[in-house]
């Protein structure tokens, strides 16, 4: 699901800053639950809509994707191809909400 949103928040011109979540849920194909979509991207995101623009609070929020938890999605994807990888069962122990070490999350530009 994550993948799709990013995908379809690019493709309607939203940068990864700024992602409204009911535009983002309306245009995905399987047609996911504004909700669904709003929890995948409290996952690995945090709210930036003003509280003062109502349009935005209504229509569940403008989310800004965070960098490390977006990469950690995608290292585990690549992991999860390479068979027998130790680093992979490894970084499934761990909770999605630890950055590794020396690092800071952060969010997309």
């Amino acid at each position: 699901l994550l993948e799709r949103i990013i995908y379809s928040a690019r493709h309607q011109g939203y940068p990864l800053t700024a992602i409204p979540c009911l535009p983002v849920a309306n245009d995905l194909s399987r047609g996911d639950q504004p909700t669904i979509v709003r929890h995948c991207l409290s996952v690995y995101g945090h709210p930036v809509a003003p509280a003062a623009d109502v349009q935005a609070s209504e229509a569940m929020g403008t989310w800004s994707l965070d960098a490390t938890k977006v990469c950690i999605y995608f290292m585990d994807k690549v992991l999860a191809q390479q068979d027998g990888s130790g680093a992979r069962d490894n970084r499934r122990k761990r909770p999605l909400t630890v950055a590794p070490a020396g690092s800071t999350t952060r969010s997309m530009n």
